[in-house]
């Protein structure tokens, strides 16, 4: 799925160039736009997820996290000390004093909208949660650190970026926590990666992703987007929705009208599987029953 600024959608095909191996260094705000391109890894089952590795720091230390259109801050497991966190403390995240985020910053409200952070004092710090459709919840502090960035132009980008330093983490789902450091957050908002990016000169504000079976890719910029052979859906353009969405659908079965209308789908790679609401679900279920009789003890 291909999801840009624009709020265009696609399926991926696929993509090709990598980057040199010799890159330069350029400022984040030089007016270099590029794309970058990035590995990705999971499968529908068993894992149930997908995920990527990047960068963050000065040395850059590698952080694994959940590739999630449905969220808009990319957050990880920080020591901060950390409540709830899966992974050793030496591969948590360290901030300094220094990453920390003031509770007036811009970004904070972003990060906070559509309900502004109270900020009792200048120097608060910027607080963030974040909560889940499975129940599961993160608490942390917003920093800014280096994502150093090869782009595909041949220069190295080295844009400090907003994110999450989450330290009390709770899972209250059926299925215990996927073993990445954290969210990789691609929703609509300007607290998004993508977004961060494309405000900093750095790429378009297009962003997408091919997955498959153990592998895939993901990019930022305009220069992997396909040019033909694709069937594109338009999203919605309306700042009232806060999630990807292509509007009211029809619920058709085996190519034929079921009276069912007006469906709110929206597009998340945070959730391993399609879902239905429960009035969705039983027509489809009674449809199935209907066509395959002998199929209604085992439904």
């Amino acid at each position: 799925m291909v999801l840009s600024a624009s709020l265009h959608g696609c399926l991926a095909a696929t993509g090709q160039g990598q980057p040199p191996r010799k890159p330069t260094s350029i400022h984040p705000r030089a007016g270099v736009r590029s794309s970058v391109f990035l590995p990705v890894s999971g499968n529908v089952y068993p894992l149930g997820y997908y995920s990527m590795t990047i960068g963050i720091g000065n040395p850059p230390k590698p952080f694994q996290l959940d590739i999630d259109t449905g969220s808009d801050l990319t957050w990880v497991q920080c020591d901060a000390p950390c409540t709830g966190c899966t992974l050793r403390r030496d591969q948590l995240y360290n901030p300094s004093k220094n990453n920390f985020v003031d509770c007036k910053d811009p970004i904070c409200l972003a990060v906070n909208s559509p309900n502004p952070p109270q900020c009792k004092n200048p120097n608060e710090k910027c607080c963030f949660q974040v909560q889940y459709a499975d129940h599961g919840s993160v608490l942390g502090f917003i920093v800014l650190d280096t994502f150093p960035l090869r782009l595909v132009n041949g220069t190295l980008s080295k844009p400090n970026l907003a994110f999450g330093c989450g330290h009390r983490l709770q899972n209250r789902g059926l299925h215990p926590p996927t073993p990445t450091a954290g969210v990789l957050g691609l929703g609509k908002s300007k607290a998004s990666i993508s977004s961060q990016l494309s405000s900093m000169g750095v790429t378009k504000n297009v962003f997408g992703h091919c997955l498959g079976d153990n592998r895939g890719f993901l990019f930022f910029g305009a220069d992997f987007v396909p040019k033909s052979g694709m069937t594109w859906t338009r999203m919605l353009q309306s700042s009232s929705y806060k999630h990807y969405s292509s509007g009211p659908a029809e619920l058709l079965f085996s190519g034929k009208p079921t009276g069912i209308k007006g469906v709110n789908v929206i597009f998340d790679t945070g959730s391993t599987y399609a879902y239905l609401n429960l009035k969705v679900y039983e027509t489809v279920l009674n449809l199935v029953r209907h066509q395959q009789p002998s199929m209604h003890k085992t439904l």
